[in-house]
């Protein structure tokens, strides 16, 4: 496998049974970011999704935005909100979570859908 620094594929240590995977890349996603995609999901494609799914679709959306227009991107929607609506899907836990200030998505977030990475990034969002 790759060391630090170097391109191409990293191998890493699998989770289930010691099984090693080849990993192209990561992609680093913040708190409010997960919030912002989450809420988005719910309001505009009827998917009530946990804090992983938002956090694989953001993610998508990044890589999408880095690739030509009529390429795929697939990911994986593995969780539900279900199973966290007493912290990710409580808006008093989401606006108090440990000092961080994150705040719950208002009406201009749940239109246009979260900003993208940086300023100069390309403003499409990947699900229109």
């Amino acid at each position: 496998g790759g060391g630090a620094g170097k391109k191409g594929r990293k191998r890493r240590r699998g989770g289930g049974g010691g099984n090693a995977a080849l990993i192209d890349g990561a992609v680093q996603v913040t708190d409010q970011e997960a919030v912002d995609m989450a809420h988005w999901l719910l309001r505009n494609e009827g998917l009530f999704v946990g804090s992983s799914s938002a956090m694989n679709v953001v993610a998508a959306c990044r890589v999408a935005r880095r690739l030509p227009l009529d390429s795929v991107v697939v990911t994986v929607i593995c969780d539900s909100g279900q199973r966290h609506q007493t912290r990710f899907w409580n808006r008093s836990f989401v606006e108090g979570f440990q000092g961080r200030g994150l705040r719950w998505p208002d009406a201009g977030v749940l239109a246009a859908g979260p900003a993208p990475e940086t300023e100069d990034a390309d403003r499409r969002f990947c699900m229109r």
